[in-house]
């Protein structure tokens, strides 16, 4: 129970009623009466009675003392766990219905936690909370704290072990071996370190596994997709952990990735070791392949910011090269402004001379659109420099979307594939290239080329830097995802697979009302919406609610 309370929340939850003070001992002490007091409202608040002053925070403690005008010291002289409170806690269960726990009640709360609440909380504090809910659904009185604790310590035991044994059935031999040999010597990694003693970490693959991504640089990017493809190569069933919280699986892998190596070696075979690798590979593939989503999304980013730096470099030293263009412009426009009707060539040629504004019209387009420019040098730096990881990511980044308005974008990667390890620079002509939806129409004209032929064909180089760039947009906002991770993972999958059968729980622990109505008349009353603002918001709570 929380330690700090404010007056309202004392008046709605302990305010004593005229017969609940008349129901009071009348007779007893003062600290009777005020224990009395205490335990009756704290059990109709939590269910359960405070077993030591401690329990009881301060803020109540003083409420009911003042409604009952006594002194709130007097409770420190009361006995919690005596016999005149064992008789007060009777009263009280019988009052309310309630009754001591029972052997079997433990029995069939373990059962309902291991059934319903486990496979969706594994911390004990919260196991704790929904057990002692339940209990007072059930109109039992819960154990003391220190027994709820062991309790449920030992609910998640049998979890556990129910789940360490239901995992392991379905995974295959091959996969076994393959989990086996992540804690034994590679061969490949101990070849490539040189001086290693033999019990040294980095000649195991999943120490391997756990290596940070580092820079984007080509070396790491090629580090990391490498990774991916060998966790890939396991193949863990697809449904393997179907129903199972990511903050639970993240507790596996945490545990598999600080055990020593000894240790899991010594028990390899046995159901947990398997299911503590096979939850290590399922979250680390996950986390890897957001970590190769990133950079492929941060190489795009630093080869635009790069190209942009240098195209405002040159244009920065060709205004310096060239003196007098700021004057020229200046010149320009109060000859205008002063001879509105005036003839260019009576007006501004003695102004300025007809070779200079030649001049300048011939460097303007030698120089071209700024962001043509900025997109030629993107051009250069991904073909003669990170080009070579085009075939590393779209072997190991399935991507996929549940739009049929982006699928041209799929056909388009596709398509890149396809023509992947093909020497021809250009498109075949007879080919259908995805352009609508795909390509911006800025830049649809700048992806064609002449050929040695003169025909105008689509450049696959541009074309393919076009398309990652509308992908990297796409896949920020998730209308394109990649199977099997986790921040870019399938959008559908963030709507909980059971939200329709437990859609008033969900409702209930979101504390939000079912209508749409109740939902605008709480929002109006809170923030006072404006008339003009009611029709926008009641579409969106209805789009939400459908």
């Amino acid at each position: 129970m929380k330690k700090q309370w404010n007056i309202d929340e004392l008046e709605a939850h302990f305010t004593l009623l005229p017969p609940e003070v008349e129901w009071l001992d009348a007779d007893a002490k003062e600290r009777t009466r005020l224990g009395q007091a205490i335990m009756l409202k704290m059990f109709q608040y939590e269910g359960r009675f405070p077993e030591q002053a401690s329990d009881v925070p301060g803020d109540i403690a003083d409420f009911i003392a003042q409604q009952l005008e006594v002194e709130v010291e007097v409770v420190r002289e009361f006995q919690w766990d005596g016999r005149t409170a064992r008789t007060h806690k009777r009263h009280i269960r019988e009052l309310y219905g309630f009754q001591a726990i029972t052997v079997a009640d433990l029995d069939d709360l373990r059962e309902w936690l291991i059934a319903e609440a486990l496979p969706n909380e594994h911390r004990t504090s919260h196991l704790s909370e929904i057990a002692y809910e339940r209990l007072r659904q059930s109109h039992i009185e819960p154990p003391t704290e220190g027994r709820m604790r062991r309790f449920v310590d030992s609910a998640r035991h049998r979890y556990d072990q129910q789940f360490y044994k239901a995992t392991a059935v379905l995974l295959s031999d091959d996969v076994r071996a393959q989990l086996t040999e992540l804690i034994h010597k590679d061969p490949a990694i101990v070849d490539n370190i040189d001086d290693m003693v033999d019990d040294a970490p980095e000649q195991f693959r999943i120490h391997d596994l756990k290596t940070g991504v580092g820079v984007t640089k080509i070396n790491n990017i090629r580090q990391v997709a490498a990774r991916l493809a060998h966790l890939q190569q396991i193949a863990l069933p697809a449904d393997l952990f179907n129903g199972v919280p990511w903050r639970y699986l993240q507790q596996f892998a945490q545990q598999a990735a600080i055990e020593s190596i000894s240790h899991l070696q010594r028990h390899v075979n046995e159901d947990q070791t398997l299911t503590l690798l096979a939850a290590f590979c399922w979250v680390r593939q996950r986390k890897i392949t957001d970590q190769l989503v990133d950079l492929f999304i941060q190489v795009l980013n630093d080869i635009r910011l790069r190209a942009k730096h240098r195209v405002e470099r040159e244009l920065l030293v060709d205004f310096i090269r060239v003196g007098g263009k700021q004057q020229l412009l200046f010149k320009l426009a109060e000859a205008m402004w002063d001879n509105p009707d005036g003839i260019i060539r009576d007006v501004l040629y003695p102004l300025i001379g007809k070779e200079r504004l030649q001049q300048l019209v011939e460097e303007s387009k030698q120089k071209g659109n700024y962001y043509r420019s900025v997109q030629t040098r993107i051009s250069g730096s991904w073909t003669h420099h990170y080009r070579p990881l085009l075939p590393l990511l779209l072997d190991v980044l399935p991507f996929r979307s549940n739009n049929v308005q982006h699928r041209p974008l799929i056909s388009a990667l596709d398509l890149i594939t396809a023509y992947i390890d093909e020497s021809d620079p250009y498109y075949p002509v007879e080919e259908d290239v995805p352009l609508d939806d795909v390509i911006q129409k800025q830049w649809q004209p700048w992806i064609y080329q002449t050929d040695k032929s003169g025909r105008r064909r689509i450049r696959r180089v541009r074309y393919e830097l076009c398309v990652l760039q509308t992908l990297r947009d796409k896949l920020r906002v998730r209308e394109i995802w990649v199977e099997d991770a986790n921040r870019y993972r399938n959008p559908d999958d963030d709507v909980p697979a059971d939200f329709e059968e437990k859609r008033d729980s969900y409702y209930e622990a979101l504390g939000l009302p079912r209508q749409a109505t109740e939902f605008v008349a709480e929002l109006s009353s809170n923030w006072r919406i404006p008339c003009r603002c009611w029709i926008p918001l009641c579409h969106i709570i209805l789009m939400c609610k459908s």
